[in-house]
């Protein structure tokens, strides 16, 4: 089924973009993860699912290559709390939509007070540290 046919039914359009493969020499540079949110654009996704491409210039520039396709941030490997909320906290600054992440917070050993500080980051404009120092993590 096409996107057409997806609309049709008021389902969206989901795309997970990690570009890889021999000719990707960088899978995580600006300009790759830029293309790849454009990409989802031209191919008529509702948004698209990319990995952090290291910093809030990056994404910036990642989210305005999509156009009107939101830009969800993959959560990527495992890390410290810290570290993950503070790549949350940096994307969603420079205007992602959303989260698609798993393993930073089901393999947590408290994921619902990790999904609190996320809440806290995203929802209201915490930063990375006061939301850790606020919840009970």
């Amino acid at each position: 089924m096409s996107e057409d046919g997806l609309w049709e039914y008021n389902l969206p359009v989901a795309m997970w973009c990690y570009p890889c493969g021999q000719p990707i020499k960088e899978h995580r540079n600006p300009d790759t993860i830029a293309y790849a949110t454009r990409i989802g654009l031209e191919l008529g996704a509702d948004f698209v699912k990319v990995k952090y491409p290291r910093s809030g210039a990056a994404m910036a520039h990642a989210v305005d290559a999509a156009g009107r396709c939101n830009v969800l941030l993959s959560g990527g490997s495992k890390s410290d709390d810290l570290t993950f909320l503070s790549m949350v906290e940096t994307a969603i600054d420079a205007g992602a939509s959303g989260l698609a992440v798993g393993r930073n917070v089901w393999q947590h050993e408290d994921p619902v007070s990790l999904l609190d500080a996320l809440e806290k980051v995203v929802f209201e404009e915490q930063t990375a540290a006061d939301a850790l120092g606020r919840a009970a993590i």
